[in-house]
Order: C-alpha cells, then sequence, then structure tokens
C-alpha cells in the first residue's frame, strides 16, 4: 500500500472516529506517527524449518487418522436432534394428559370421595 492509500485509508478512520477537539488531520497525522513507530518496532518473522516440517508431519498424521476412524452412527450424527424431540414429544404428551384429565374430572362432576 502506498503513502496515498495509506493516507485515504486514515482519513476515512479519522472521519469514523470524532475525537472531540482534536482535528481530522491532526488525527490522521497521529495516526501515521504511530503507524511509522509500530513498522520500526515489529520486525517480520519467519517460522523455523523445524517448525513448518514438525507443524506439517502433524498435519499429515492427523488427516489420515480422521480417515481411519469409522464412519459415525446415524444415532451419533444426529443425538442432539433426536434427544430434543423426544424431550418435546414427551412435554407435548404431558400437556395433552393434562389437558385430558381436566375435561374428564370436569365431566364426570366431582365424584370424587375421601376415603377415611
Amino acid at each position: 500500500m502506498n503513502t496515498g492509500e495509506m493516507r485515504q485509508v486514515l482519513v476515512d478512520h479519522a472521519d469514523g472516529t470524532k475525537s472531540p477537539g482534536r482535528t481530522r488531520s491532526q488525527q490522521v497525522q497521529g495516526l501515521l506517527d504511530l503507524a511509522e513507530q509500530l513498522q520500526g518496532i515489529l520486525v517480520p518473522v519467519a517460522p523455523n524449518a523445524n517448525y513448518r516440517r514438525r507443524l506439517h508431519g502433524d498435519l499429515i498424521l492427523e488427516a489420515q487418522r480422521r480417515e481411519l476412524e469409522p464412519e459415525p452412527s446415524v444415532f451419533q450424527q444426529h443425538r442432539k436432534g433426536i434427544l430434543i424431540g423426544a424431550a418435546a414429544l414427551g412435554s407435548a404428551a404431558s400437556v395433552v394428559g393434562a389437558i385430558i384429565a381436566f375435561f374428564l374430572r370436569r365431566r364426570g362432576g366431582a365424584t370424587h370421595v375421601a376415603a377415611r
């Protein structure tokens, strides 16, 4: 990114952040100064060849391990959905049972006699 593009990005950023008491040019200059300081402090880092080799080997082994794993069953793939469906069905049955009990008591009248 060249300096002109970077300046435009920073101007757009400064327009989006309204700092009280600071002009847009002050905000842009502050951001440019910060970018220069960061560029002086941060240095590019290349990964160690041993690290890259070890990471590559680990990724290959993990891919091979996953290929050898047995395919999960339909129940294992949809276990959560099945459990949620069963819970919903049980709740619905409970509500239907309560409604039926309510109407049966209401229709039959208060025929319950307390046993002593």
